[in-house]
């Protein structure tokens, strides 16, 4: 390559701007290397002497060495066609242009570089900020943000990384990321630096640019400084309705897409949809504010632009003024008004029109009909597709009532100001650093420790232990620990064995199998007996009643919990959207939102219903005992139902006689005498017999084609009852028609399976009633009684829904959930799930129209008054479960030497279970577990 095109082609300077003109040049071959990329300036040397063969000095000629090192960029030549006096080649050195090297010693200093790319960036920055107004918003909130985020290091990277984080292009806030470098912040001196931090912030992790965006800059303003921040916002929505009011397409006419233009401006940071659909939007936080901001807000601003447009139309017109070069009056003459020009009049009747056209358009806006359609027309500017996907991801923070609790290692540090992580989920419980000296903290240890015998207190840290694990999301093994002991039944209480017989609960055994709630055995592995307050449980309609004590736990079904009411207001009609939030084993939040119209009150609950997790929806059971539902208000009795479990599958067995037959049978024979009764292999036989003997009896025992039997009182109507919900149907007693009301009674069947009896006449048709196994009910305290068993759920109320799931014990048991490849709606209940614990409660029926996929990383808590049988041989199965039997009885009486009794203390767990300092005490246990957890084993439970 020839030295022109090196200049042309390498360094982009011109050969004749460098070099003297007319001085003496040949092409030679270069001795050496050139660096492209130094950028340093180009130095031409003679080579005064050399020695080819041994590469020596002789006099006072240069080495090549010598030569490289008084230039930082320097090319040799050596030609045969200089003459050679002496054995040394004799030619010129070319010297650059003075103008040039001082050129040259400006482009070295970096901080010149540094002022000549702010030059460059301002110009950039004017002419892209005509085309994309986000550059000069942004860069003034930068200029209202405190000056120690410029001084300090982590937080002036956290400005580039909001900068940086923009979904089209990394440089479309370059420049200003270059000015505000330069003008503000003190730590960053040399344009290399920037260069440096700038492409860290481009090539960071997308992890860390998910938690940034342009938006956090104007939150640290309105976080630094609030009332400029106000101010700001303000003025620039009002610049932006003159504007608009100004445009020639608008015409002063203000719609419901430039409201929401000057909304998403307003509120970026607060308002959030997802999931826009051309019938609903679901809205991360519901916006009452927008509301608010159109009634109060907007509203001055409207006012003010109102003022101005007045103005124009009520004094004189722009340009009516005398003119400065105009003669004025001699004093004491007449004043000489000018008339106004037909342009200045072609003005004033275009403000007129602009203003007359603002003020007609301005008298809807304020609304709800029209607050409403401009909500729906936000709903595409706040969305983010992946924001909800973004929350709740972060695996060492833990959301409590006083702030985030990040966790390293061991360490755990309480975040009470600002912080980046994207969280929604918080405990209610605040956080307090464990203190072993603290009384609640000493108080709740005095709890713990009385659940287990003294020689078992490495149980109880083993405990602790494990629900601490549920305080991050971090990687867990999925462990499985089983909490169990014994029932909750009064003496004489009736209880259903496996083969469908009954027996009383003081004449079951060790050994014996029970009916479970899903059609499975459950095997008696031992029996508690205590004292204790007993209540009893009456369904209303029914003469059937059982008691239990307190502490058991009740399967309740909701209702009636989410509605939408209307109530007339002052001048139009108010309509109610009205849900509950589940609050643990505290009685529900009730929640209510207006709405002016039924259609938009419908649409917003069933939104919530969807979105929200914590909302109760028809159909969902709690699991809660019963002296904590008793501290509930009494409105919520009719609200929530027990429910039984269904059909009740029992194995086929030989019959002496057809069962339609046999129900004919009894039928007639009841009508004679009152105490037949249906035979126990009859009443447990598989359904298709159960179906056939309840035909018969339909035939018998009707005179009309209806889905009723009329009985005497008796052993048959008992057994008819029993019979017909073991069919996983319901039914009422009614007088029966043209009988004495003392002694005979009329029983309604329901249900959706009537259509599964195989009556041998026509039926008429009736709308099966899909809650007849839900029965309202009744509680009332009795004296106390002996019982079997009580089940302990420890830790419910300090965990809280976002530690723990809840999930019913079918979810583990089913063997229909072997199946792999086919998609399951309930999984979706672990999704985001840190520790989820299991009880045994009727099957999760909730649906999810959307699959998604994602990792379980929870490990597992199961609360059964049984044992578990497991058929497999896996380790990786049998290392993961581990088992745990409560012992303690507590009684007001107990006996000292026994150390399995403890002395009942209901106000202390009363305290414990109802004052926040106890449950912030508990937390603080848990956290410091975690850290010796961490400081031991590293985390491992195993």
């Amino acid at each position: 390559m020839d030295m022109k095109e090196l200049f042309i082609n390498k360094l982009n300077y011109r050969i004749r701007d460098c070099f003297i003109r007319f001085s003496r040049t040949a092409p030679a071959p270069l001795l050496g290397t050139y660096e492209i990329g130094l950028n340093e300036p180009l130095y031409l040397d003679s080579v005064l002497r050399i020695d080819i063969d041994g590469g020596k000095t002789d006099g006072d000629s240069v080495t090549l060495g010598s030569i490289e090192s008084r230039f930082p960029n320097t090319v040799n030549e050596l030609s045969i066609n200089y003459p050679v006096v002496g054995g040394a080649v004799v030619k010129d050195r070319f010297t650059p242009l003075e103008r040039y090297v001082c050129q040259q010693a400006l482009d070295d200093d970096d901080r010149y570089r540094f002022q000549m790319a702010r030059d460059d960036a301002y110009a950039t920055f004017i002419k892209e900020s005509t085309v994309d107004p986000a550059l000069r918003h942004i860069h003034a909130m930068i200029g209202k943000l405190s000056a120690r985020r410029f001084r300090d290091a982590t937080a002036w990277n956290e400005i580039l990384l909001s900068l940086a984080a923009t979904r089209s292009s990394s440089r479309r806030f370059y420049c200003v990321a270059v000015m505000v470098a330069l003008d503000h912040a003190s730590n960053v001196t040399t344009w290399g630096q920037f260069q440096k931090d700038w492409h860290a912030a481009v090539s960071s992790r997308p992890a860390d640019r998910a938690k940034y965006s342009p938006a956090s800059i104007r939150y640290w303003a309105e976080h630094d400084a609030p009332s400029q921040m106000r101010r700001y916002q303000g003025e620039t929505v009002r610049s932006m309705l003159v504007g608009d009011v100004r445009h020639l397409l608008v015409w002063g006419r203000i719609h419901h897409s430039h409201i929401a233009a000057y909304l998403y401006f307003r509120f970026p940071n607060a308002y959030i949809t997802y999931n826009v659909t051309k019938t609903i939007a679901h809205w991360y936080e519901f916006p009452d504010g927008i509301f608010d901001f159109i009634s109060e807000e907007f509203k001055d601003i409207v006012v003010k632009v109102h003022s101005d447009l007045r103005s124009l139309t009520t004094g004189s017109p722009c340009g009516s003024r005398r003119s400065s070069d105009s003669t004025r009056s001699p004093p004491g003459s007449p004043q000489q008004h000018r008339q106004p020009s037909p342009d200045e009049d072609a003005k004033l009747r275009h403000a007129k029109a602009l203003f007359k056209a603002f003020e007609s358009s301005i008298v809807s806006i304020f609304n709800n009909k029209f607050k409403r359609s401009v909500v729906d027309e936000a709903t595409g500017l706040f969305k983010r597709h992946h924001f909800v996907k973004q929350l709740d991801r972060t695996e060492h923070i833990l959301g409590v009532g006083n702030g985030v609790v990040e966790f390293n290692g061991p360490d755990a540090a309480l975040l009470t100001g600002y912080h980046t992580y994207p969280i929604s989920l918080y405990m209610d419980t605040n956080y307090i650093p464990y203190d072993e000296d603290n009384q609640f903290v000493q108080t709740v240890y005095r709890m713990l420790r009385s659940f287990v015998p003294d020689d078992e207190m490495a149980a109880l840290d083993f405990l602790l232990y494990y629900f601490s694990t549920s305080l991050d999301w971090l990687s867990k093994e999925s462990l499985f620990l089983i909490i169990h002991c014994g029932g909750c039944h009064v003496a004489n209480a009736q209880i259903r064995m496996f083969d469908g017989s009954v027996e009383l609960v003081q004449n079951v055994r060790v050994g014996d199998l029970l009916m479970g709630d899903d059609n499975k055995p459950r095997t008696v592995r031992k029996l508690h007996t205590g004292v204790d307050r007993m209540v009893r449980v009456a369904f209303n309609g029914e003469d059937y009643s059982f008691e239990m004590t307190e502490h058991h736990v009740l399967s309740l079904k909701f209702m009636d919990v989410h509605e939408v009411i209307s109530q007339r207001g002052s001048g139009e009609d108010i309509h109610y959207a009205i849900w509950h939030r589940c609050c643990g084993s505290d009685e529900p939040a009730r929640l209510e939102v207006p709405f002016a119209s039924v259609k938009a009150a419908r649409a917003y609950l069933a939104s919530v219903l969807r979105s929200d997790k914590r909302a109760i929806k028809k159909g969902d059971v709690i699991d809660i005992q019963v002296a904590l539902f008793m501290r509930w208000s009494k409105s919520w009795m009719p609200r929530v139902a027990p429910y039984r479990p269904g059909a009740v599958q029992f194995a086929a067995k030989p019959l002496a006689r057809d069962p339609y037959e046999l129900g004919q049978w009894l039928g007639v024979l009841v009508q004679r005498n009152a105490t037949v009764a249906i035979a126990p292999d009859f009443k447990t036989s598989s359904l298709r017999h159960r179906f056939a003997l309840l035909a018969g009896l339909l035939g018998a025992c009707t005179a009309e084609a209806r889905y009723e039997l009329t009985l005497p009182y008796g052993v048959l109507l008992g057994d008819c009852i029993e019979l017909i919900y073991s069919l996983g149907l319901g039914c009422i007693k009614v007088f029966a028609p043209r009988r004495d009301r003392e002694t005979w009674c009329c029983l309604v069947i329901r249900g959706p399976g009537l259509d599964r009896i195989p009556s041998r006449m026509r039926r008429q048709r009736v709308s099966p009633r899909q809650e007849v196994l839900t029965t309202q009910f009744s509680i009332l305290y009795t004296r106390p009684a002996r019982y079997f068993g009580v089940l302990m759920e420890l830790f419910r109320r300090t965990l809280g829904e976002m530690c723990a799931r809840k999930m019913p014990l079918s979810f583990i048991t089913d063997q229909s959930r072997t199946r792999a490849c086919s998609a399951d709606p309930a999984v979706m209940e672990l999704k985001g799930a840190r520790m989820v614990y299991y009880s045994e409660s009727d099957r999760n029926e909730k649906l999810y129209k959307e699959q998604e996929n994602f990792r379980v990383n929870c490990n597992h808590i199961v609360t059964s008054n049984h044992r578990f049988v497991i058929e497999t041989t896996e380790h990786a199965v049998w290392r993961r479960f581990m088992s745990y039997r409560f012992k303690i009885c507590f009684k007001h009486d107990c006996d000292p030497a026994n150390p399995s009794e403890r002395q009942k203390d209901p106000p202390l767990i009363g305290r414990i279970m109802g004052d926040k300092c106890y449950q912030e005490a508990f937390l603080s246990i848990l956290v410091h577990y975690r850290s010796m957890l961490y400081a031991k084993n590293d985390g491992q439970i195993l």
